[in-house]
């Protein structure tokens, strides 16, 4: 574990907080706000996010040298790498780390507006915003983000940050991957003697009918002929006998659906990342 009070002795004091200041995360102005500050700032960062969380001591001795007055909640918003060069460290109400495969950023609750500040940071790039919990449990929020953000869940070309509340059901099935398979495996292993096209169309059928409830609907959602639905879950009746109908393998079937897209999105986001690094690797 870091030595937080030891590394932070090597720095001079940063500005302390101006009393009766009403700004959550205050920082000077941008001529003298991050000068002299990246270190002590990293710290402050890496203590926030860190798990188990630090003490609060050691938390408000940070915010101190750095010269970053600490808010009693906290956004953490993981960004897709790598962040662009120049972005400022800090401001009113937030803090960020952009160095590194995984760049972030801490909002202050009260504070702004995430999705405001985002859009003025990060213009269109993929944003996952963890719920605003207390300060000790920065990290916790900004783990939650980080798992959403490799799913890849969300529009391809977001119009704004993927919120992790939107999305708690997928991060649910998202903290074990191992028994999501064996769910999966367990629940859907008949599809994997179908072709795979055929297998990926049925069970994106099988998922939109469970959740919609009804063919008519189930075709609204994906785009298609009711009697194409029809067709698609006689096939299914076929492949999973009366189960597919059994009250309480519904659950079941619902959360190994939802898994297997999960998954799948999952291996696309590392293929698309291992891409991206060899690209950087040959260019560099």
């Amino acid at each position: 574990m870091t030595d937080w009070s030891a590394a932070d002795r090597t720095f001079e004091h940063g500005r302390g907080t101006t009393e009766g200041e009403e700004t959550f995360g205050h920082a000077p102005g941008e001529q003298h706000g991050t000068l002299g500050r990246s270190r002590p700032l990293s710290l402050l960062a890496a203590a926030l996010t860190c798990e188990p969380a630090q003490g609060e001591a050691i938390l408000l001795d940070l915010a101190r040298r750095a010269g970053w007055r600490l808010p009693p909640r906290l956004h953490a918003v993981a960004a897709a790498p790598p962040a662009p060069a120049g972005l400022p460290r800090c401001g009113p109400g937030w803090l960020a780390e952009w160095g590194g495969a995984q760049p972030y950023v801490l909002i202050a609750q009260p504070g702004p507006e995430p999705a405001g500040l985002l859009d003025r940071l990060l213009p269109g790039r993929p944003v996952v915003v963890g719920p605003a919990l207390a300060r000790e449990q920065a990290g916790t929020s900004l783990r939650w983000a980080r798992t959403l953000l490799s799913l890849a869940v969300g529009p391809a070309r977001p119009a704004g940050p993927v919120y992790v509340d939107d999305h708690l059901p997928a991060l649910l099935l998202a903290q074990d991957e191992t028994l999501l398979l064996q769910l999966v495996r367990r629940r859907l292993g008949p599809l994997s003697a179908l072709p795979p096209a055929q297998a990926e169309r049925l069970a994106e059928t099988l998922l939109a009918w469970f959740e919609s409830g009804s063919a008519a609907q189930t075709a609204r959602l994906l785009h298609v002929h009711p009697q194409t639905v029809r067709y698609r879950i006689r096939q299914a009746e076929r492949i999973f006998g009366r189960e597919l109908k059994e009250p309480r393998r519904r659950l079941e079937f619902v959360l190994a659906l939802n898994g297997l897209r999960l998954t799948a999105r999952a291996r696309r986001s590392r293929a698309a990342a291992a891409l991206r690094r060899s690209r950087g690797h040959r260019s560099a």
